[in-house]
Parts: structure tokens; sequence; C-alpha cells
């Protein structure tokens, strides 16, 4: 018997999910509110972003999100495939890959919106 023929047996699947859901909801709530006081200059040792012009700020996001698309490109709109590949369980990819990519776009979708980018959430998708 396949675990979708008896609809019963997913649901402690779909609640572990939606647990994972609420922490990752959680998690990027916290990155964004810490993200913005970093770029504020509202954090220890990072008052200096408080001097740096609002138009520059956006910028600087921008770099960040660039800079670390050298080392992760999936975290950009083309990411799909590795995506599918690690999903799929293909070419070494793996839980830790994707664990990896969560965190970095979650990150850097915070950094975005924390730093006013027009692209926000979109960038880092």
């Amino acid at each position: 018997r396949m675990l979708g023929e008896n609809r019963i047996l997913e649901l402690p699947v779909f609640f572990a999910l939606g647990i994972l859901c609420g922490v990752c909801a959680t998690s990027l709530r916290n990155s964004i509110e810490v993200w913005t006081k970093f770029y504020k200059g509202k954090m220890p040792n990072f008052e200096f972003m408080g001097r740096v012009p609002r138009p520059m700020r956006p910028v600087i996001g921008s770099l960040v999100c660039g800079v670390t698309a050298t080392k992760y490109p999936q975290v950009l709109f083309f990411g799909y495939e590795k995506i599918t590949n690690i999903l799929v369980g293909t070419k070494g990819d793996n839980l830790v890959s994707l664990l990896t990519l969560t965190f970095v776009k979650m990150q850097l979708t915070a950094s975005s919106i924390g730093s006013g980018f027009v692209g926000g959430i979109f960038s880092p998708s």
C-alpha cells in the first residue's frame, strides 16, 4: 500500500510540515528585524550604518545579495534546477544543501527588505 492510498497516514507529515513552516516564518520575521536594525545603525558595533545616507542603504543591500550570489547562485531566481536536484536527490545534493540554501535565501530576503532594496522579497527568490 502506498502512502497516498491512506490519507490519514499523511496527517503527521503535514503536521510536522506546518510546524516547520511556522519556525521558518518566525525566523524570517526576526531576521528582518535584525537586518533593519543593522541598516539603521541600531546594532552594537554597527552604529556607523546609521550615518550611511538613506539612498545608499539599498545599494549596500543589493551588494550583499550580489556578493552572496557569487557563492550561492541558486539564491537568485534561476536556482530551480539545483532545488529540484536536491529534492530528487541527484548529483550529490542532499538535505544539508537544501537547509543551507533555505537559510541563505531567508537571510538575503531579510537583508533586502531591511535595506529598503526595491527588489525586496523578489530579488533573492
